[in-house]
């Protein structure tokens, strides 16, 4: 039962990795992007 409840933690866990991941590469997007256009 245990392991079961560990296992379900990491997927939680990398799931929110994951997201927070994301979240920050589209974030870095957007800043270049807007520097690029202020620039212009």
């Amino acid at each position: 039962m245990e392991i079961v409840g560990l296992r379900k933690n990491t997927v939680l866990v990398s799931l929110i990795v994951g997201v927070d991941g994301w979240g920050r590469m589209i974030s870095l997007k957007k800043e270049k992007l807007l520097r690029n256009l202020k620039s212009k």
